[in-house]
């Protein structure tokens, strides 16, 4: 059960063992058990998320990657090689976050795996295409088409 008292302006981004990420409006984006004991992340605004399977790890959807450690309210460092796009959807584990990448606005997208916290990037599924070309029915797990 989600907490019942998210003001009417919130959105909750994601869920995962009793943690919740809220869109905090103008705030960012505030994980916590409940809206009384959120705190705010740092540079957090976004409109989707996914916590790692153990909810220590928040990886949230923006241009460069959002991954924030929920306990300290840190912002983790990701080593993407340059990439001018790089956004984390998917944990494969309680520390490998899947990221949907790419070296510049005009190169094919490719899916990387990132070991969190150390930061260490590999490049796991290469040239999988433009993203004008993913746009025609390709989505993400957290349900947000790429076109």
């Amino acid at each position: 059960v989600v907490e019942a008292e998210v003001p009417d302006d919130d959105t909750i981004l994601a869920v995962e063992d009793g943690v919740i990420a809220f869109d905090a409006v103008d705030e960012g984006t505030a994980v916590g058990t409940g809206w009384d004991d959120a705190r705010v992340l740092p540079d957090s605004f976004s409109s989707a998320g996914v916590f790692s399977p153990d909810a220590r790890y928040l990886s949230l959807d923006a241009d460069e990657p959002h991954v924030y450690d929920v306990r300290t309210g840190e912002r983790l460092s990701l080593d993407v090689g340059g990439r001018v796009f790089a956004t984390g959807f998917q944990w494969l584990d309680d520390h490998t976050l899947v990221m949907i990448s790419a070296e510049t606005e005009d190169d094919a997208a490719d899916l990387l795996t990132c070991d969190v916290p150390a930061g260490a990037c590999e490049v796991a599924v290469p040239d999988l295409g433009s993203f004008d070309e993913l746009a025609e029915g390709f989505a993400l797990p957290v349900g947000e088409p790429l076109g």
